[in-house]
């Protein structure tokens, strides 16, 4: 029996122990057997043991023992009724029962007594209340909290795993889960107390994932909207995660919320912010442990709650919440409609508006991490809350009170409203339901500078939205439905706010101009169409205005010193800022876009900014005008990176000249490195002629400056044939013509130009004029020859006539596109359709002038490729590497490649290719090449093969396409000129007949073409067909000969080809664009094809095919036209001797042979004249109808005294003598010849010299030349032999030369040897006999020298 009483005994004797006072533990027991904390250990392991055996267990619970052991931890020592937080000797029998109380085995009987003796959670729960009921808390009490709850908890979760959840209910009936709250909130806070409390936080949340696992709730149900691909989460994973006790979970949310709703507890003390961060963490952590936890917790409204109250909470508390907001939306892939609901409560006016920051930033991060969310704006009504909150700002703004706290916010915080602003525009419903809902005027908050920076970025988006469609239906269907149509309308009316932004700065405020002209920049990048709303509301007149408006800024920068900048150096720095963006807004305006290139250049013009620069006083300050100099070629070639191309640092030394040479060196080492070299490309050259006459002001000031400015200008001459094309079509040469022979000179005309600067102007001008000079610059060079009584006087014209010269020698280029791979890897002619291509038979033919400037090893000359939709089946190319002409086929596996020939840089080619296709089988087809008219190789080809579908057709395309340069160090360079493709096959002497019409020629062969040839490209056709025609023609049969020349000059020996053949005809002239010199558009349009040009046709891109008979019919034909891609250069050459055609031609040089007083001048203007003979048919034409040879000799008789060798070398150089191999010397033109040469008058009286050189000249085309035969063939009926007789008759030669006129006679006759010749010489020697000789001494004397004669 006393066993059976022994555990009853042993927890009376565990609970005596309490009793023992709190003197008695810090007293030293010598005599002790063992300390009370050992003994203390020693009983509890006794209890441990009797909890662990079921039996034990059993009797405890029978005889009702176990209750007093769930009395000893609500127990306190007898007779102390007060305790206070340093009396705690007592705890540590309490701590031993609670270690007990935790090995308890929790089975359904335990369970059943606990639950129904109420001895646990119930006396816990009533001992937390007493503690909680003085208004404070000890640290024992937190202590016996601690404990208790440790014990509820193991209690709670043992009792969970055996599906017992009667605990739980005595818990919520014991209100235990308010008792906690109270515990939380009650103090004293102290840095004990806090930690202790912060442990119970950590079992609250502990046991809130204790309990029942409940089905997750669909909350989604019902819902206006969520995401197409929301599930709700299942229990799955980490179970022991999910929230199961939500009671728990709200005692964490109630004790948050505390100092908020639980104001009438009495005692209270101030609640610690640690101990909020905590109880938040909790809340958060609890939520984010598991993805059903949300959907759990969310009948406890605990999200929306912290979100309204959430402005009351610190910084760190509110950025928590946002980020649970953000990871139910991203994470979860929910919707929370109702809590996007309640955050926009903070941003209504109604609000103290202290979140609006906070929330834009977060809306914005989650714009930015899915497109969803832009869905999720609109349909949560956020977008239209935005909307509404910046209408009521542009509202309140203008009663603008000290008071308003929402508008102070919103101010504060305006940047960050207008970028979550901008970023939910970002797809076209959003910006459509932000127009709807917006009701104020946002110009209005330009007028305010808190808001001014923030309303124009948010103009720019407006203004700069390129709606993606595809984009939107990706995102939602109900946002790419029913977009506005209006849409560009909107966007024009948005862009023009911003230049009314522009137009209505105040002229001191320099910041806001610059923020406002930055913005119209990034517009002009990000949507290309309001580069036209720009000029349409004059834009461009705006921006000169804001140069002018800058009048005397940098003379006087003291009026724009204020608070922001309050020295002068910081004003002059910012001023030219404001002109340097002034530019590139300029520049970015015209990019890609030739209509406003050529609006401003007509309608506002360059010289407008020229004079308002000026106006600044810019100019006028060395370093100032440095860097204005540097933002003109920056704008030049469109390039920020020369800005600073003037400047250079400033070096410290005692020689102030050494110094000064030193710097210039190093601009000019700079201005090599960047200007002279291929990649610099000039991309508005139109500003070139300004800034010249800006530098000629700029030469007074800054000699060093002015001379690195001219030194600029002739490098972008020399770096490319794209810069001299541009350069020279911008107006630049007759500026240049001005400054180097100007109209207003002193005296005698003598230029006031300092030698280095003309000299330096001249060399510009004469890279320039290679390629051509138009009519009002040609007439202003002849005009400032200087006049002395009506004459010219040409010894003193300072250059000019060297330079007419020099001129007439260097520019005979044709029209020509120039593919420029370094600047555009995808420079080309892409022709969409070739229709009936390729043709059945006989074949077709490929006639191209190509001109290469530079080549590289990599990047192949796409000469001609033909594409099947997007795959390429045929392209003739030269390999970068071989530099040879090859042929692809789809139909071959290898390329046909002409070995025979080098493609190099520096020289015309006249490439004519035939393929030639069989009747048998397109496999043996062959192909031949002619270049310069001459036949190189034939090979076989694979004929093209048709589509691959009937009702496809054929592309073209002449260069590379985007996937043909992957390299980006491509230096390809070359010029198409001519191109032609015919559906038929030339014949060998057609091929020769067009190659000698040269690159110069732009029609359709159908005129009688000997009138488009020159004299040696006439001479030169003549010699090729009689070495191929058969039978060969010989001496003998000259009859065959005389038939052969004259049907060639009647054109009629030759192969016609038909119009209705050429498929396709290209030259440069017939791209359509607008301009004084650019092709068929001045040609005489009718009024609908012009409007057609205009308003339908990309007209800037566009080349007319010419192969299409009438013009009016091709520009409705745009699939058979030609389409520039990838900017390659159009180059419209003049030729002076083109122009000069239009001022007289052939006359004009005449003139100024006759004006020649000197044999230097007579040299030069003859010079002139044969220069614009040479390569001109019209003005070879010319010469011939007006009798110009005739009127030539007329003036050389005239001028015979000054005649030298060297003219006469000159003149039959002209006629065909080739000074370098005169055995292959031709007589080209047989009327100069005829009128010039072997007019024995004009040598009558020149030099002895000069006479036997003209004597040897009959020697030299007549016998020495391999062509004599032909040469002699030239000169019928001229009677040269009695010519040659009447000179010697008359005396024009000296005596010693005799007998170089007998040798030059005797080569004469043999030349052309018949009947009249001899007749000719016989009367000469009979009539020369002396008088009263016999006949038999006559006789004697006449055969004597008949015989020394030809002897």
């Amino acid at each position: 029996m006393l066993q059976q009483r022994i555990p009853s005994i042993i927890i009376k004797l565990f609970r005596s122990f309490m009793d023992i006072s709190a003197s008695y533990y810090k007293k030293e027991h010598e005599t002790e057997m063992a300390s009370i904390e050992e003994t203390g250990d020693i009983i509890t392991d006794i209890l441990k043991q009797f909890v662990r055996n079921k039996s034990v267990l059993y009797r405890l619970i029978t005889e009702d023992s176990f209750f007093m052991i769930m009395r000893i931890m609500t127990a306190r020592p007898a007779g102390q009724q007060d305790i206070n937080n340093n009396d705690h000797a007592y705890m540590l029998w309490k701590k031993n029962i609670t270690e007990v109380l935790k090995v308890v085995d929790m089975n359904s009987e335990i369970c059943q007594y606990i639950h129904q003796r109420r001895c646990c959670i119930d006396l816990l729960i009533r001992m937390w209340r007493e503690n909680t009921a003085k208004g404070y808390l000890t640290n024992v009490d937190q202590q016996e909290i601690i404990m208790g709850l440790d014990i509820i908890y193991y209690q709670l979760r043992e009792s969970a795993k055996i599906q017992f959840f009667g605990l739980f209910d005595e818990m919520i009936q014991a209100s235990g889960y308010e008792a906690l709250c109270d515990i939380l909130r009650t103090g004293p806070f102290n840095e004990a107390t806090i930690h202790a409390k912060m442990e119970i936080v950590n079992k609250i949340v502990e046991l809130s994932f204790v309990g029942k696992i409940s089905p997750i709730p669909s909350i989604s149900d019902g819902l206006p909207y969520q995401h197409e691909d929301f599930t709700t989460p299942q229990p799955t994973g980490c179970t022991e995660k999910i929230v199961k006790n939500i009671n728990a979970f709200q005692c964490l949310q109630l004790s948050f919320l505390y100092p908020f709703n639980a104001s009438n507890i009495p005692n209270r003390h101030e609640f610690p912010t640690s101990l909020h961060i905590k109880l938040f963490n909790a809340i958060k952590e609890t939520i984010e442990a598991h993805a059903c936890n949300y959907f759990v917790i969310d009948c406890t409204n605990v999200l929306p709650q912290l979100i309204e109250s959430m402005e009351k909470y610190d910084l760190e508390i509110q950025q928590s919440i946002m980020q649970l907001l953000s990871y139910i939306m991203v994470d979860l892939n929910f919707v929370p409609l109702k809590e996007l609901a309640v955050l926009s409560l903070h941003l209504q006016s109604s609000s103290s508006g202290k979140l609006i920051g906070l929330i834009c930033g977060y809306l914005e991060q989650l714009l930015k991490k899915s497109a969803k969310f832009f869905v999720v704006v609109q349909e949560s009504g956020l977008i239209n809350i935005m909307s509404l909150m910046l209408s009521d700002v542009t509202e309140k703004i203008q009663y603008k009170s000290e008071d308003d706290q929402f508008l102070n916010h919103a101010l504060s915080n305006f940047d960050q409203i207008i970028n979550c602003i901008i970023t939910m525009l970002s797809i076209p419903m959003n910006a459509v339901i932000y127009k709807k809902t917006y009701r104020g005027n946002l110009f209005d908050l330009l007028q305010y500078p808190e808001t001014r920076l923030g309303t124009l970025r948010l103009f720019e988006s407006l203004s700069s939205q390129n709606y993606d469609l595809t984009l939107s239906s990706s995102i939602s269907s109900n946002s790419s439905s029913n977009i506005d149509s209006s849409t560009s309308v909107e966007v024009g009316n948005a862009f023009s706010k911003v230049m009314e932004a522009l137009q209505s700065v105040p002229r001191n405020d320099l910041e806001f101009r610059l923020e406002v002209l930055n913005t119209i920049k990034r517009i002009f990048k990000a949507n290309g169409s309001t580069r036209d709303i720009f000029r349409r509301i004059g834009g461009y007149v705006s921006l000169v205005s804001m140069i002018v408006s800058l009048e005397g800024a940098f003379e006087e920068p003291e009026r724009y010193i204020n608070d922001h900048m309050n020295d002068v150096e910081t004003v002059c720095n910012l001023i030219t800022a404001v002109i340097q963006t002034i530019f590139l807004v300029l520049a970015e305006s015209m990019h890609d876009h030739q209509v406003n290139k050529k609006y401003f250049l007509k309608d506002v013009g360059y010289s407008s900014l020229e004079n308002a620069v000026m106006l600044t006083g810019a100019l006028n300050d060395n370093h100032t005008a440095r860097n204005i100099f540097g933002i003109f070629f920056g704008f030049a070639l469109d390039d920020e990176t020369v800005y600073e191309l003037f400047l250079s640092p400033i070096e410290e030394t005692s020689n102030e000249y050494k110094n000064e040479k030193a710097i210039t060196i190093d601009i000019l080492r700079s201005i090599d490195l960047v200007l002279k070299v291929p990649s610099a490309k000039v991309v508005n050259p139109e500003i070139m002629p300004s800034i010249v006459n800006l530098q000629k002001i700029i030469s007074t000031i800054d000699a060093q400056l002015s001379h690195a400015i001219l030194y600029a200008i002739n490098a972008l001459t020399q770096a490319n044939r794209g810069n001299q094309v541009k350069l020279n079509s911008s107006g630049l040469v007759l500026v240049l013509l001005t400054r180097i022979f100007p109209s207003s000179s002193p005296g005698n005309g003598i230029p006031t130009n300092n030698p280095e600067e003309r000299n330096t102007l001249l060399r510009i001008l004469k890279n320039l004029l290679c390629m051509g000079i138009n009519f009002e610059e040609l007439r202003y060079m002849f005009r400032k020859f200087n006049m002395q009584n009506g004459r010219f006087d040409l010894s003193n014209s300072f250059g000019l006539l060297d330079l007419i010269l020099e001129g007439a020698s260097q520019n005979q280029w044709p029209n020509f596109i120039q593919f420029d791979m370094g600047a555009n890897k995808h420079a080309s002619l892409e022709i969409p359709e070739l229709p009936n291509f390729p043709p059945n038979s006989p074949g077709y033919t490929l006639l191209s002038w190509v001109f290469i400037e530079q080549q590289d090893d990599i990047s192949n000359l796409s000469l001609f490729s033909l594409y099947d939709l997007s795959n390429l089946v045929f392209k003739i190319y030269i390999d970068a590497e071989t530099k040879q002409l090859r042929v692809y086929n789809v139909a071959s596996k290898n390329d046909a490649i002409f070995k025979k020939i080098q493609f190099n840089t520096g020289a015309w080619y006249h490439i004519a290719i035939i393929h030639h296709r069989p009747r048998i089988s397109v496999k043996f087809s062959s192909m031949d090449l002619y270049v310069n008219g001459e036949h190189i190789e034939q090979l076989s080809c694979s004929y093209i093969t048709h589509p691959s579908q009937p009702s496809n057709v054929l592309k073209a395309v002449i260069g590379s396409l985007k996937d043909e340069h992957l390299t980006t160090s491509s230096q390809l360079i070359w010029n198409l000129g001519p191109m032609y493709l015919l559906q038929e096959t030339l014949e060998k002497e057609t091929i020769s007949w067009f190659f000698s019409l040269g690159p110069r020629y732009k029609s359709l062969f159908q005129d009688s073409l000997r009138q488009f040839q020159t004299y040696e490209a006439s001479a030169s056709l003549l010699l090729t067909l009689k070495e191929t025609t058969k039978p060969a023609l010989s001496r003998r049969n000259s009859v065959q000969t005389q038939h052969l020349l004259a049907s060639i000059i009647k054109n009629t020996h030759f192969q016609r080809v038909s119009e209705n053949k050429i498929l396709i005809a290209l030259f440069a002239c017939n791209v359509l664009a607008d301009g004084a010199r650019t092709g068929l558009t001045l040609t005489g349009l009718n009024e609908a094809a012009e409007m057609t040009i205009k308003t339908e046709l990309d007209y800037s891109r566009l080349v007319l095919n010419a192969g299409i008979s009438k013009l009016d019919l091709s520009i409705y034909s745009p699939k058979n036209m030609a389409y520039l891609v990838g900017e390659p250069i159009v180059a419209y050459p003049f030729g002076l001797d083109e122009s000069l055609w239009k001022i007289g031609g052939c006359a004009v040089a005449l003139k100024l042979i006759e004006q020649s007083e000197s044999s230097e001048t007579l040299y030069k203007s003859m010079t002139f004249l044969f220069s614009i003979i040479r390569y001109s048919w019209r003005n070879s034409e010319d010469m011939e109808r007006h009798h110009g040879y005739e009127i030539l000799a007329h003036l050389l008789k005239k001028k015979r005294e000054l005649i030298t060798e060297g003219i006469l070398e000159l003149l039959l150089v002209f006629i065909g003598k080739d000074p370098h191999s005169p055995e292959n010397s031709i007589i080209n033109n047989p009327l100069a010849y005829r009128y010039v040469v072997l007019n024995f008058e004009i040598w009558k009286k020149t030099p002895i010299s000069v006479q036997k050189a003209q004597l040897d000249q009959f020697v030299l085309f007549l016998s020495t030349s391999k062509m004599s035969y032909f040469n002699s063939r030239r000169l019928p009926k001229i009677h040269l032999v009695k010519k040659v007789l009447l000179a010697f008759k008359m005396n024009v030669y000296s005596k010693e030369l005799i007998p170089h006129l007998v040798t030059s006679l005797k080569v004469i006759m043999l030349s052309d040897w018949n009947t009249d010749s001899i007749r000719a010489v016989a009367t000469f020697l009979a009539s020369t006999l002396p008088k009263g000789n016999s006949l038999v001494t006559v006789a004697n004397a006449f055969c004597s020298n008949f015989f020394i004669f030809f002897s």
